[in-house]
């Protein structure tokens, strides 16, 4: 051991310590950490636990975000090269130094895209029945034609076709805006390669839906191959040479001086309409583009190499955003999975026989309520477990032990539980806190990323507080077990032979020693449930509804109804609860309280 005494400690921070923290080795490039987290993003595209339509949004979330990306922090460091600029950031990096390293990281990330794009999702869409044309050529006849009529009846109304000449300048290509450039020659053969370009409008609708037939899959065209396709047709005394599409982003960047500026609203619009003409700072062209062609665009927007993103596949990939809303694809932007409820019998209890006949070779998961929370019918958890994984082995069983944990003591290998969730407040622990057992053998994926924490299960910060309540309350509840349950039990006997002197009265579910000790559902026929709480209330008595309830809308309870009650009697139908801290004294002062409000309810109620 050694003691420091408090020179040799500062003087430790001051060198030591202090020069870490201006380490540029100890820190990540800025914007090197975006093209990283767009990646992340990009994760989520591979993931084939999410649907696939929400793979597209993703997709086209990382487009989107690259688009942004370039048009500020790209064309941010462009204006500090540009302007001799050389300091270091924290990284240690100058702007130039940036923008090589940015440039390597953006052209992965753009490969990374395409490559999922084309070998993964486009062969999904297939399969689940959407066919995504890449290029016209694919079109069959039939397809061919209406795809031609659309473009004369839609499309061909609002272009703009352009050729660039010695009395034509090369016009000005919009930001962001997708555009097909062409190489013409007139018709004569006389004179030499023209540029042509269109902008393909985006007043029209990116993807072009094709009529259905019957028994296909649904096909889709994306506009550009539309006009691709007809382009021959916007230049009627030239022979198209070659055509592709192209499309540009540029310096969007600009900074505002507010004390400057007489009118703030005015000056921020004005800068806004020059992002459609700054520097142009990418060039996306398809791959396999004529090099005629291509030298002249990259010329005449002065564009380096290095800028210049050679596309397999359709640029702009913020079109998959609108794929997702495309009609008779609900199954794919939701989990895909069918869920079939099981009915119960008079007692509220899961028919076995049911879940046997539903029991398939592809299900994935079994839930069950151990415990009825409304009626207290106690689920046969051990032959359900068995069931399951005889007729599934591949699907997980779990327990829904909220009611039930603290009145039963519970074996989740012995009954073949994988998964068993727990609620604290229903122990009297802390709200908000509760608990889920997983068996070994299982792997579950974290529903919140971030952090990391617990094996990468959870982010965040855990209730430390409610987490100790709970174990608490955990230990508690099993303390002196048989004698608590017996008192419950007890309490569930005396109400019940109370109520049966009040008539008309029906205790349902299972027989009281069978079903839960803690719970009972109770229907007072001709009495509404909702003014027989309001009207115990008043007496300090509080009891719930048996059926669902909202503040202007009520639904039948459907464990009720599927009892067999009628309509009438779900609504007259409570819930009582007991915890091992009642007492006799206040069963029977509940029950006195009911032989007082129950004939007068039953008097005053609606014929």
């Amino acid at each position: 051991m050694r003691v420091f005494d408090r020179k040799e400690v500062t003087g430790m921070n001051e060198t030591k310590g202090e020069s870490s923290y201006k380490d540029p080795s100890n820190y990540i490039n800025r914007e090197l950490s975006w093209v990283l987290f767009d990646k992340r993003v990009l994760g989520e595209v591979r993931d084939k636990q999410n649907p696939l339509f929400e793979r597209l949004k993703f997709l086209s979330i990382t487009a989107s975000n690259l688009d942004e990306f370039f048009m500020v922090r790209v064309a941010s460091l462009k204006d500090m090269v540009n302007a001799g600029y050389e300091k270091k950031d924290i990284a240690g990096m100058t702007p130039l130094q940036q923008l090589e390293a940015l440039n390597v990281a953006t052209h992965s990330l753009v490969k990374e895209q395409y490559s999922i794009y084309n070998k993964t999702l486009l062969p999904l869409l297939l399969e689940n029945g959407l066919r995504v044309i890449r290029r016209h050529e694919e079109l069959t006849e039939e397809e061919g034609k209406f795809v031609d009529r659309f473009f004369e009846e839609n499309v061909y109304p609002v272009l703009t076709p352009m050729a660039v000449d010695s009395s034509r300048p090369f016009p000005l290509i919009r930001n962001k805006s997708l555009n097909i450039g062409a190489l013409v020659k007139k018709k004569n053969g006389e004179g030499e390669l023209e540029f042509a370009t269109v902008q393909v409008p985006s007043v029209l609708q990116r993807i072009v839906v094709l009529p259905e037939e019957e028994g296909k899959e649904k096909t889709v065209i994306l506009l550009e191959e539309v006009i691709e396709r007809n382009i021959q047709k916007l230049f009627l005394n030239y022979d198209i040479v070659c055509s592709y599409p192209f499309r540009i982003m540029r310096n969007a960047d600009f900074s505002l001086d507010e004390d400057e500026a007489e009118d703030l609203l005015k000056e921020i619009e004005k800068q806004l309409k020059k992002r459609q003409w700054g520097q142009a700072i990418r060039l996306e062209v398809e791959d396999g583009i004529d090099k005629r062609l291509l030298a002249i665009i990259k010329a005449e927007l002065s564009i380096g190499d290095g800028d210049i993103y050679r596309i397999d596949g359709p640029l702009d990939l913020t079109f998959l955003m609108k794929m997702y809303g495309l009609p008779g694809f609900d199954a794919l932007k939701e989990q895909g999975y069918e869920v079939t409820i099981l009915p119960v019998d008079h007692q509220g209890v899961v028919k076995l026989d049911a879940l046997e006949a539903a029991l398939r070779s592809d299900t994935i998961l079994v839930s069950v309520m151990y415990v009825n929370n409304e009626v207290g019918a106690v689920m046969p958890v051990d032959e359900i477990g068995k069931l399951v994984h005889e007729k599934s082995p591949k699907a997980l069983f779990h327990v829904d032990a909220i009611q039930a944990f603290g009145k039963y003591r519970i074996y989740p290998k012995k009954l073949g539980i994988d998964l068993l969730s727990v609620s604290s407040h229903k122990i009297h622990g802390p709200k908000g806190v509760g608990f889920l057992y997983i068996n070994e053998r299982v792997r579950v994926q974290p529903q919140i990323l971030g952090g990391g924490q617990q094996n990468g299960m959870r982010s965040g910060t855990d209730n430390v507080p409610g987490i100790a309540g709970l174990g608490v309350a955990a230990e508690m509840v099993y303390t002196d077990f048989d004698k608590k349950i017996q008192h419950l039990y007890d309490l569930k006997q005396r109400m019940a032979e109370g109520l049966k002197e009040l008539g008309d009265v029906t205790i349902n579910g299972m027989p009281l020693n069978e079903g839960a000790p803690h719970i009972m559902s109770v229907t007072f026929h001709g009495v509404r449930s909702e003014v027989l709480l309001h009207t115990l209330e008043e007496f300090g008595v509080y009891i719930s509804a048996g059926s669902a309830c909202s503040s202007h809308k009520r639904k039948p309870s459907a464990t009720l109804t599927a009892m067999g009650l009628s309509r009438a009697d779900v609504e007259s139908t409570v819930r009582i609860s007991f915890c091992e801290e009642n007492t006799f004294e206040e069963a029977d002062y509940c029950l006195d309280t009911l032989k007082k409000s129950i004939p007068m309810l039953r008097r005053y109620a609606r014929r």
